[in-house]
Order: structure tokens, then sequence, then C-alpha cells
């Protein structure tokens, strides 16, 4: 689904993953790797491997910051915790798709009109799961846990987190925008710039006027995204660091001013949608 700007942004993100941790330090890099790709890469569109999992939004970013960070950077990654009810608990969320799989073999059959027994107005059908899509399900929950692992390594210290909370500042700062936009002319970016609709419109309809997807699949993406944005602000403007002079400022070297019009703006996309 999509057209070919989708399937191309989706097929240069690991490179677009590269120069990041080429040209930032690993904490940021890790950060907008992930982030940058759930931001602004299409949703629904994937491409549709055999015996793999499907390549989208989610699985690209985090397969690449993955290979990234074994061939290209070098880093140690540690891929299981260091205590062994964390180790038991990641690989029993791994291994859990197995059951999952096997006992999910009834195809899924649509039928013009249901209920007609005994004769069946079948127009198409979805074949049940086998031992064949184990390896497939596997990979998906293993690239599922991998932003989890990277980050319990990389963003555990004071400045992963500082760069956490800038990060989804930021992102909700950038979101802002397109959201205003789309609650004034009705959720139509995604149409614009890859070519369909991801969502009922029915379900964006808000009080008169339309709630925002951008980028999102679903509704209700986006006004998580804006809540979660005005939290990290309150912590960020929360957290002061020490100048050398011994005065406390902010992260970035900002005016009061400017940091009370963030404060201000941040709020708004969240209680229009």
């Amino acid at each position: 689904m999509g057209n070919g700007l989708a399937y191309l942004m989706l097929a240069i993100w690991p490179v677009v993953c590269l120069v990041l941790f080429r040209t930032q330090k690993v904490e940021r890099a890790l950060i907008w790797s992930i982030l940058g790709g759930y931001l602004f890469l299409p949703p629904l569109t994937e491409f549709d491997l055999p015996l793999v999992p499907s390549m989208d939004k989610v699985s690209i970013p985090n397969l690449s910051v993955l290979l990234i960070m074994l061939f290209v950077v070098r880093h140690k990654v540690r891929f299981l915790p260091d205590s062994r009810l964390a180790q038991i608990l990641v690989v029993g969320l791994i291994l859990c798709a197995v059951p999952t799989v096997l006992t999910n073999t009834d195809p899924i059959v649509f039928q013009v009109l249901s209920g007609a027994d005994p004769i069946v107005f079948e127009v198409d059908a979805l074949p049940g799961q086998s031992l064949r899509d184990v390896g497939s399900v596997l990979i998906a929950q293993v690239l599922t846990v991998v932003p989890f692992l990277l980050a319990r390594q990389f963003l555990s210290s004071e400045d992963g987190l500082r760069e956490i909370l800038l990060a989804l500042m930021v992102g909700t700062l950038i979101y802002s925008i397109p959201s205003l936009i789309e609650i004034r002319l009705s959720p139509q970016i995604n149409v614009w710039t890859y070519g369909f609709f991801q969502h009922s419109f029915a379900q964006t309809m808000r009080a008169g006027g339309s709630g925002p997807l951008f980028s999102c699949r679903t509704a209700c993406g986006l006004p998580c995204l804006c809540a979660w944005g005005c939290w990290q602000r309150r912590l960020c403007f929360a957290t002061p660091r020490k100048c050398s002079g011994g005065n406390c400022c902010s992260r970035w070297v900002i005016s009061r001013y400017s940091w009370s019009c963030v404060k201000v703006w941040l709020p708004l996309p969240m209680v229009w949608c």
C-alpha cells in the first residue's frame, strides 16, 4: 500500500540510520533512528518477503539499528539483561510466539453472505499458520524487543535519559505543525505524501472538526504522542544542569522567552486532538 515515495522512504531509512550513527553520538542516533521512523515513515506500507516478517516502519528501523550497532560502530551489545528473572521474561516473551503459531492453524474465510449455511459464498481466504511461520514470528518477536534491550544498555545513563526527554519533546514539537493543519483541513497529509489514507475517516471526526493522523496508524496514536511530549516538556524544564559558573541552565542555550513559547505551544495539539 502506498506510492513510490512510501516504498522509497522505507528503502532509504537504513541509510538514514547509518548517517545518524556516523554524525551523532550513540544515544542520540539510537533514539532518532527508531523515533524518526515511527514519526515519518508511512504506516501500513511494507515489504512482504517470504519466510521473514514484513518489513515496515517498525521492523526496518529496529533491524537497521541492530545491524549498525553490531557491524558498523562495533559496540558490544548485550542481548540479555543481567538479572536472571529479566532473562527468563525476555526469552519467554520471544518463545511464547511458538504455541501461538501452532494453535492458529485454521484459515480465515471471507464470505459475501454470512450465516447462509450450508451454502458458503466464499470470496477469499487467508491460510492458517503452520510450522514454516515459526521462524518468521520468532524474528518478529526479537525485533520487537531489540529497542528495549538497546535502550536498557545505552540509554540508562543520565545523558541517555535526557536525550530521550528532549527527543520526545522535539518530536512532538515537529508533529504539532502538521497536526494543526490536519485539525483544520482533515487528515490528508498522508494522502498527499504517500498516496493513501491509513485509517477509517469516520473515527477521526471530532466535534465538528477532525482528529489528526499524519503518519500514525490510528486516531489514538497522535494524541498519545502529544501527551508524552507535554509530559517530557515538564521533565526537561524540571531537570536543569550546572553551568561552569555554578548557575543552573537548560540543556539547550535558548532564551527564556522561547522556552515559555514552547511550554504554551506544545499542549495545544493535545487539547485539540
